[in-house]
């Protein structure tokens, strides 16, 4: 299921990305905004700063306002003064001129008015100045607190974990400031200012289909002053398919891995005989790096399952490999494992008990004995790279040979990503129906392995299934609460990030899922677009309103089809619960259109109520929206036709 993909340092880099705005959440758990404001809520609504400094000389050095300076008067602020220019200031770096590009592209979209970007404010009109403290040091002398907010990332071992690229929205005077502490943050908050004030949805990687706005002759900046940052450091995809575009659309809702001006470039999928094979200490001639069979007799590479763990000439060579990947600008070099392969054997070794720490064995056999033998050798790899880049980190699988927590400790310079493959959609990852269903042994454990690798290391992102599935061009599943219930247990347990499989929303055809399917990933998204969406909201804030987010979703982007495909979301969701509470066998990547619609549609009892629901939609929506309906609705019918009687 692992697809290699390598993820682009630079990818898009005059290009920006959008987000959204959290909403309240509970208090006493990370991610709250009630309660004491004084303390790390995810969100914080703000008092209007009164006080305001003189600034006229901050921007001393900048070139001076063109001449012939021209000043829309289509963006206002609350008190009805013009915003009339974007401020990128002299330091800024690539992100922050993205994040001013982004704001005057969809100005204009909405509006048809184009700010000018200019270097300082005026004084007779207000300005939209983006900003960190890198690029314009004088943000943190106006905004102490506010900084110091963001540059808090907490102590996930206290239960506290924060992203490094929040931000904070300031009026000051006639000025809005959107910053970050750092860059990526002033582009998150660009791309909150933008759907907040602009009502802005980016929901498909097709501007003619997805990039979703009501045109507005003139609009009212409404909210300003607050500030937001998420639990997770690292929120993305980890797509089989992509494209640019895409991408694109992924970091405007806030996703910063796999993204545009990507924080967590990471070459994750690429597997571990290709990657010592291409490290620059390789040695053709060397047969240490290989398994063994069971009698103890070499194999070649090509039949090696893996490569040898126990060999410190693997730990050379891998270690070398990951250096040169950190050397190329990634966040951190990355060690996958082969695929599906059998039991790896090393003869005579496995012959004795394994010492992973001094005087401290797993034997053969042992539940954990292949992960402890694996996470030993990743953590040697993490111990020889940090000895040339003190400050490097490797990523590595949790999946196949690691599933079952390892008895040895883990590296602080690792990251794992724990990919739960053919895990259950029907119920949370930590639930105790997963662990009562008949499902084959490792789908039952997940939860109780995660929480054990949590004690272990806060230092994990997970490699969820939400987007990778074969049927998802045929079907609709509604897992919005298993992803929520799933994200906030993660907050829970302190862990770095969240992350999916999935395709882009790319046409094209992928034998893999449907060979018969020419445009494949772009129909899943004609069909889950809505799902995938809610997912990257509740990467930023896994409290958000879900049934808020389904509201909105479908006014802006169904238009006076919305109330019907809110029926048919209901529906498809009241079926989704009923199939769960009676389907044994699990969910996944794997499962046919058959068992989706006879369990979970015709067994619901509402199948003709979900296609009068999407034959009313078609015939209320007009434009780009209407042959998506259409797909959503010829494909159900066909689907459900399949049954004699429905």
């Amino acid at each position: 299921m692992k697809r290699f993909f390598v993820f682009i340092l630079a990818l898009l880099m005059l290009l920006g990305a959008f987000a959204s705005c959290g909403s309240e959440t509970p208090s006493g758990v990370p991610g709250s905004s009630a309660g004491d404001t004084s303390g790390n809520e995810a969100s914080q609504t703000l008092e209007p700063i009164t006080d305001v400094p003189d600034t006229a000389d901050l921007f001393e050095g900048a070139e001076p306002l063109p001449a012939d300076l021209v000043i829309p008067e289509a963006v206002k602020s609350a008190d009805g003064t013009v915003i009339g220019t974007i401020v990128v200031p002299a330091g800024a770096d690539a992100t922050e001129t993205t994040a001013a590009e982004e704001l005057r592209f969809h100005i204009q979209k909405v509006t048809g008015a184009e700010l000018p970007i200019v270097g300082r404010p005026g004084e007779e009109y207000g300005s939209l100045i983006v900003c960190s403290p890198a690029s314009f040091p004088a943000v943190g002398e106006l905004f102490p607190d506010d900084i110091a907010w963001l540059a808090d990332t907490g102590d996930p071992e206290a239960g506290a974990r924060w992203c490094s690229d929040g931000f904070a929205i300031r009026t000051l005077g006639k000025d809005i400031y959107i910053f970050g502490n750092i860059s990526r943050g002033a582009l998150n908050g660009a791309y909150d200012w933008i759907e907040e004030n602009l009502g802005v949805l980016w929901v498909r990687a097709d501007e003619d289909l997805g990039l979703i706005y009501e045109e507005q002759p003139e609009v009212t900046v409404l909210k300003t002053d607050y500030r937001e940052k998420s639990p997770f450091e690292i929120r993305g995809w980890i797509p089989g398919w992509s494209s640019t575009s895409t991408a694109l659309m992924w970091s405007r809702n806030k996703l910063n891995f796999n993204s545009a001006n990507a924080l967590h470039a990471v070459p994750v999928g690429g597997y571990i005989k290709s990657l010592l094979q291409g490290s620059p200490l390789y040695d053709p001639e060397e047969t240490e790096y290989w398994n063994t069979d069971e009698e103890g007799n070499r194999l070649s590479p090509s039949a090696s399952p893996h490569v040898n763990f126990m060999s410190e000439k693997t730990v050379e060579v891998i270690a070398a490999a990951c250096v040169e990947q950190l050397k190329s600008g990634y966040y951190a070099a990355f060690v996958g494992e082969e695929d599906n392969v059998p039991y790896p054997h090393q003869v005579p070794e496995e012959n004795e008990p394994f010492e992973y720490a001094p005087g401290q064995f797993v034997e053969f056999g042992d539940e954990n004995y292949l992960s402890t033998v694996f996470m030993t050798f990743i953590n040697k790899v993490a111990r020889k790279v940090k000895e040339t880049i003190p400050d490097g980190k490797i990523g590595t699988y949790v999946y196949g040979v690691a599933n079952c927590p390892p008895a040895c400790e883990i590296e602080d310079n690792v990251i794992l990503y724990d990919a739960v493959i053919k895990e259950d959609m029907c119920n949370p990852l930590d639930s105790d129906v997963t662990r009562g269903k008949p499902m084959e042994y490792a789908l039952t454990r997940y939860g109780d392995w995660l929480r054990t690798y949590a004690e272990k290391t806060k230092n994990i992102s997970m490699y969820n299934y939400y987007g990778c599935w074969k049927a998802s061009n045929r079907v609709t599943r509604p897992i919005w609460d298993r992803i929520q219930a799933d994200f906030q247990h993660y907050v829970s347990l302190g862990l770095i990030g969240v992350s999916s499989e999935g395709v882009g929303d790319t046409p094209g055809k992928w034998d893999w899922a449907d060979p018969d399917d020419q445009l494949f990933p772009s129909h899943g998204w004609d069909l889950n677009g809505m799902i995938y969406w809610i997912y990257s909201k509740l990467a930023w804030n896994p409290w958000e309103d879900v049934s808020a987010l389904i509201v909105d979703y479908c006014d802006k982007v169904y238009g006076d089809a919305s109330g019907y495909m809110q029926d048919y979301y209901r529906l498809i969701k009241e079926g989704w619960d009923s199939g769960t509470a009676t389907y044994r066998a699990e969910i996944n990547h794997h499962t046919t259109p058959y068992v989706y619609y006879k369990y979970f549609v015709k067994d619901s009892g509402k199948a003709h109520e979900m296609l009068d629901a999407l034959n009313l939609a078609y015939d209320a929506v007009s434009g780009p929206m209407k042959e998506v309906i259409g797909y959503m609705r010829d494909t159900f019918t066909s689907n459900m036709n399949a049954f004699r009687k429905w």
